[in-house]
């Protein structure tokens, strides 16, 4: 027959273990609800665009709150910062590579959990951090790139679950390319008009 303090005690730890998992799961919900609004708030942002350059402005400070370093890069296969976030005090022009440097990173980021890049596979300008999860995704206005989104990030501990900032830069890029296609039909249709 178990003693009154055995019943006590399994009682303490019962309670404990409930309020610890209650409390987790507000966190958890906290976590998910300020997450979900951030990427809310950049495709709004993304969205009053009223030109190529105020949506990819709105997508640099749309990224910037998901990855540690990111960059707009613009050009052929040259390519240079337009915007970038996180480098430092550079001037972005500056940060320079190839469209085959970008190459040798994920362009999408269907799995989510990107597999660190070492510094040789890193576009020149982002050197000099050790391994990071890195993505380049294209922007792009019926099929042709106009900009580059670069980001990375240190990789997650050991144990941690893949990071959620690949699929929202993912899910932001390609917000942006639509709301771009848009604003070209309306300045077709615009010109047309006043013809």
């Amino acid at each position: 027959m178990p003693e009154p303090f055995d019943q006590t005690l399994r009682a303490t730890v019962d309670r404990t273990v409930r309020e610890l998992t209650d409390r987790l799961s507000r966190q958890l919900a906290d976590a998910a609800r300020v997450r979900t609004s951030r990427w809310l708030g950049g495709v709004r942002a993304i969205d009053a665009a009223a030109s190529l350059s105020q949506a990819l402005d709105a997508l640099l400070v749309a990224a910037s709150g998901e990855a540690e370093r990111v960059a707009i890069l613009v050009g052929g296969d040259a390519l240079r910062g337009w915007r970038s976030h996180g480098f430092g005090e550079v001037d972005p022009a500056t940060l320079t590579t190839t469209a085959a440097d970008l190459r040798a990173l994920p362009a999408a980021s269907e799995s989510y959990a990107l597999a660190p890049a070492d510094e040789s596979r890193q576009p020149p300008f982002a050197r000099g951090h050790g391994l990071r999860l890195a993505l380049a995704l294209e922007v792009s206005v019926e099929g042709k790139p106009v900009a580059i989104l670069y980001a990375d990030a240190p990789p997650p501990g050991p144990g941690a679950s893949a990071p959620l900032w690949p699929g929202a830069l993912e899910m932001l890029t390609r917000h942006t390319s639509r709301v771009l296609e848009t604003l070209m039909v309306r300045q077709a249709a615009q010109l047309s008009v006043s013809r």
